[in-house]
């Protein structure tokens, strides 16, 4: 049974999936599945090679894990998958504090998955 919260922030995702939700492909290898996204961010602060403090962006993509899936198998993205979105090509990336993906939700039924800029679709 779903409290009270829960079902809140599951009208919180439904709703902000509906005016925000973009449609993209994720791929892995020759296998490719349609997604519903929506765009996050993370930060993390490194060093450069002057030792100077810079503050890196990650484009972050915000997917249900049950839609992160290939051949009809949810699965956890892993480094090296790509999701095209909007004409660009994005690769799942590590941050230099973070794994390239965690759970984003309370309730564990988002992907906060960080990437970076590879190439154009």
């Amino acid at each position: 049974m779903l409290t009270a919260i829960q079902k809140a922030l599951r009208v919180q995702r439904s709703t902000t999936k509906r005016l925000d939700g973009r449609k993209g492909r994720i791929l892995r290898g020759d296998k490719s599945s349609n997604v519903t996204y929506t765009i996050g961010e993370t930060r993390s602060d490194d060093i450069n090679e002057e030792q100077q403090i810079v503050t890196v962006r990650y484009r972050d993509f915000l997917i249900d894990v049950v839609e992160y899936q290939f051949d009809g198998i949810p699965t956890k993205p892993r480094e090296g998958d790509q999701i095209v979105a909007a004409g660009e090509i994005w690769t799942v990336h590590p941050t230099s504090s973070e794994p390239d993906h965690r759970r984003h939700d309370r309730d564990q039924t988002t992907w906060r998955i960080h990437t970076k800029k590879t190439g154009e679709s």
